[in-house]
C-alpha cells in the first residue's frame, strides 16, 4: 500500500460489516490510505502504537470504552494523531460547521436533537476530550472525507447540533475562564457575535440585520481582530466563555 504523501487513518467500529464499509468508502478517496483497523478499545491502542495514524475514525461505542475515555487513549497511545468521532442517531441534520466558515446547506437545529443521552452528548464529550471532528454514521463518505482533510489541517469539523451543543456545554463548564472585560465590541460586532452562536452564514447575518455581505465580513474581520481568535467557531466558543465585555462606542 503507498501511503506516502496521503492523510493515514485508522478505523474504528466493533461492526466488522461496518468497519469494512468504511474501509472501502475511504479508500475510494484521494489522497487517504486506510492503514489499520480496530473492532476494541485495546485493539485500537495496540494499533496506534503499531501504524501511528495521522487521523483515528472512531466508534464511540466501541467496546472497552466510552466517549472521553476512548479518545483519551488514542492521544496518549499516539498524541500526533487527531481523531474524528462518529455516532448513530436517528434523523438527519445536516448542517456542518467548519472553521472559518460554516458550510451546508440545512440549519436544522431542533430541540429533538439536543435530547439527554444521544448520540451528540457522546460527541460533545468525545470534543472536550480531544477530538476535531463529529459527525453521524449517517453522514455521507463525502463529509467523512471532508472531516478527515480537515482535522489533519488542524481544523475543525463538527456538524451544527452538535456544535451547538459543544459551544452551550462551555457556558456551564466548571474549568470555563470567565471573561476580563478587557476586550469591547460595538453594538453592532456584539449582535454579529450572538448571530454567529445561532449559526448564521454572512448572507442570513446581512439579511437579518439589514447590511451588505461585505459589511459583515469587515465586522468578522474586525472582531477576528479585537478578540486575536483565527475562524468563526472560535469566536462562538469564546462568546459563551464571556471573553469579551458589553457593547461600547464606536
Amino acid at each position: 500500500m503507498r501511503t506516502c504523501g496521503h492523510i493515514r487513518v485508522v478505523v474504528a467500529d466493533d461492526q466488522r460489516l461496518v468497519r469494512q464499509a468504511l474501509v472501502r468508502l475511504l479508500e475510494g478517496e484521494d489522497g487517504i490510505a486506510v492503514v489499520g483497523e480496530a473492532g476494541s478499545a485495546d485493539e485500537l491502542t495496540s494499533v496506534c502504537q503499531q501504524v501511528r495514524p495521522d487521523v483515528v475514525v472512531l466508534d464511540t461505542q466501541l467496546p472497552g470504552g466510552r466517549c472521553r475515555q476512548l479518545v483519551s487513549s488514542v492521544l496518549d497511545a499516539c498524541p500526533n494523531a487527531q481523531v474524528v468521532a462518529l455516532a448513530d442517531r436517528s434523523g438527519r441534520q445536516c448542517a456542518v460547521l467548519n472553521p472559518p466558515s460554516i458550510v451546508g446547506a440545512c440549519m436544522a437545529m431542533t430541540t429533538s436533537a439536543f435530547a439527554s443521552g444521544s448520540a451528540e452528548d457522546c460527541l460533545v464529550r468525545c470534543l472536550r476530550a480531544g477530538a476535531r471532528g463529529a459527525l453521524r454514521k449517517d453522514a455521507s463518505a463525502e463529509e467523512l472525507a471532508s472531516a478527515i482533510r480537515a482535522v489533519h489541517a488542524g481544523q475543525y469539523w463538527i456538524e451544527m447540533p452538535t456544535a451547538s451543543r459543544y459551544i452551550e456545554s462551555l457556558k456551564h463548564s466548571e474549568d470555563a475562564e470567565p471573561g476580563n472585560g478587557s476586550v469591547r465590541l460595538t453594538e453592532r460586532e456584539a449582535q454579529i457575535v450572538g448571530l454567529i452562536v445561532e449559526g448564521m452564514s454572512n448572507r442570513e447575518i446581512a439579511q437579518a440585520l439589514g447590511i451588505s455581505q461585505q459589511t459583515v465580513k469587515n465586522h468578522v474581520s474586525r472582531i477576528l481582530e479585537k478578540l486575536e481568535l483565527n475562524g468563526r467557531l472560535q469566536i462562538a466558543m469564546h462568546a459563551v466563555r464571556g471573553g469579551f465585555a458589553g457593547p461600547g462606542e464606536e
